[in-house]
């Protein structure tokens, strides 16, 4: 996020040498630091700007101009994971980094993700985003989502899952509006629906674990 780019004498005009290099920093920073997913600028005398924003893949953000003294400022960003001309311009990126997880943060981000699952806002935020089998379908919440889904319908061929497959189902996916009713709806005591519940969402860890680590296995 670049707030500040002023140079003593021109303040911010094009072809300064401060804006010069702050586009050199940023160009550095985006082609050597994959996750870098936004860049974002705040630039005086939007309109002189925005014709050169648009060359490089950059958007005006959507709202009004914010007026500061003399000048309105208006913000332009760029989404480095979308081709564009920015991109073009830059040397190849390095592949984004294997996921760095815990088999305990995994656990815990499963659970939240499970809970979670109908909240793109929360999804959003999920340390399960960096996961392999996520940014391969794309990233962020629906391939999480998509990611999640297919995890719980992988063993649900087995019979001996199909119970807690089931729990799974009207607790995340087609939730039921409290877990006493999903028992209900069951047709399970309170406590063994939470015991096929508990066993069911460490099968999904398991298999997005193994996933992750190459170990993928039926």
């Amino acid at each position: 996020m670049n707030r500040f780019t002023i140079d003593r004498d021109v303040y911010q005009n094009p072809g300064s040498p401060a804006v010069d290099l702050n586009s050199v920093i940023t160009i550095e920073l985006v082609a050597t630091r994959p996750m870098v997913a936004w860049v974002m600028t705040t630039a005086a005398d939007p309109d002189v700007w925005a014709p050169f924003f648009a060359t490089i893949a950059y958007h005006r953000a959507p709202g009004p101009d914010e007026p500061i003294g003399r000048r309105r400022y208006s913000l332009f960003v760029h989404d480095t994971r979308r081709p564009g001309r920015f991109d073009e311009a830059m040397p190849p990126s390095p592949p984004a980094p294997e996921a760095a997880l815990t088999r305990e943060v995994l656990a815990d981000a499963t659970r939240a993700a499970l809970r979670d699952l109908g909240r793109t806002d929360l999804l959003a935020g999920n340390p399960l985003l960096v996961l392999r089998q996520v940014r391969e379908r794309g990233g962020g919440p629906e391939a999480l989502r998509a990611a999640l889904s297919e995890a719980a319908e992988a063993l649900r061929g087995h019979p001996r899952d199909e119970k807690l497959f089931r729990a799974i189902d009207r607790t995340y996916l087609r939730p039921a509006p409290t877990q006493e009713r999903a028992a209900e709806l069951l047709g399970l005591p309170f406590s063994t629906y939470r015991r096929h519940r508990r066993e069911r969402v460490a099968r999904i860890v398991e298999l997005l674990w193994a996933h992750e680590n190459g170990q993928d296995r039926n």
